[in-house]
């Protein structure tokens, strides 16, 4: 690995132009790193494509609800006095913490922002896997063509 670091860090250093062996450096860069950073998209069943997702917009609830969590158990406790309210209009959706009249925590979101925020990046990565695939299957179509000979 030491190696590796030492060899890509050479080539990072002559240049973006420069050339090794009539390769460009991102190219070398891409072949050294290549195996070690794909994601391997064409080995994915869809059910790991699936689990994917779910991951996704786990992490999103997590990341937009995930600091209201304890305002909202300082807000509910038996002792506090504090509301909580979701609501649902033409505008979007909003949600507000309310803790002894004043308002500590509050969200709204368009739908359609909500929408492109829950649908957009699965939708790209279902599109990086169906390209994936195919290009899976043509090189394995291409191989056994080899394989067979004229």
């Amino acid at each position: 690995m030491e190696e590796l670091y030492r060899g890509t860090h050479r080539l990072i250093r002559a240049g973006c132009r420069a050339t090794v062996k009539g390769t460009t450096i991102a190219s070398e860069i891409v072949a050294r790193f290549g195996g070690l950073m794909r994601l391997r998209l064409a080995t994915w069943r869809p059910m790991r494509l699936f689990l994917a997702w779910c991951a996704y917009w786990l992490t999103l609830v997590l990341a937009v609800l995930g600091p209201a969590v304890p305002i909202l158990w300082r807000a509910t406790r038996p002792d506090a006095h504090g509301t909580v309210s979701v609501s649902f209009g033409s505008g979007g959706i909003q949600m507000t913490i309310v803790q002894d009249a004043i308002t500590v925590w509050s969200r709204s979101v368009s739908f359609a922002a909500l929408s492109l925020w829950l649908a957009l990046p699965p939708l790209v990565l279902w599109v990086f896997w169906l390209r994936a695939q195919r290009n899976a299957r043509t090189v394995s179509s291409e191989r056994a063509a080899q394989a067979v000979g004229p």
